[in-house]
C-alpha cells in the first residue's frame, strides 16, 4: 500500500510543478502583454502628435509657396502678356521706321541756364 500512495504522492507532486510553472508563464506573459500594449499606446500618441505638428507644417509650407513662388500655368500666362506686349511695341516701332521723317532742325543750342539769365 505505500507504492500506491508514493505514485499518487509523486504524480501529485508533478503536477503541481507544472501548475505552479504554467501559471508563472501565464503571469510572465500576463505582465509582458501589458507592458507591451503600453508602449503601443504610448507609441501611438506620439505619432498622433508627430502627424499633427507635420500637418500644421504643412499648411504653413503651403501658405508660404502660394506668398513666394508662381504657379507653372500662371507664370506661362504672364510671359505670354510680356511676349503680345512687347510684339506691340515691335510693331509700333515698325510703323515708325516706315513713316516718313519729319526733320525738324533746332535753331538755338544754348543751355537752358543761358536763355533764362539773357531773358531776365
Amino acid at each position: 500500500m505505500n507504492e500506491p500512495f508514493t505514485l499518487v504522492l509523486a504524480f501529485s507532486i508533478a503536477i503541481a510543478l507544472v501548475g505552479f510553472l504554467g501559471a508563472w508563464v501565464l503571469k510572465s506573459m500576463t505582465v509582458r502583454m501589458r507592458d507591451l500594449d503600453r508602449d503601443i499606446r504610448e507609441t501611438h500618441e506620439s505619432l498622433n502628435d508627430d502627424i499633427k505638428g507635420m500637418r500644421s507644417e504643412m499648411g504653413e509650407l503651403r501658405e508660404q509657396m502660394s506668398e513666394r513662388y508662381v504657379r507653372r500655368s500662371d507664370f506661362m500666362h504672364g510671359l505670354d502678356n510680356l511676349f503680345d506686349a512687347l510684339r506691340r511695341i515691335e510693331h509700333k516701332v515698325d510703323r515708325k521706321q516706315d513713316a516718313p521723317v519729319r526733320y525738324r532742325p533746332a535753331t538755338d543750342f544754348t543751355p537752358l541756364e543761358q536763355r533764362s539769365n539773357e531773358r531776365s
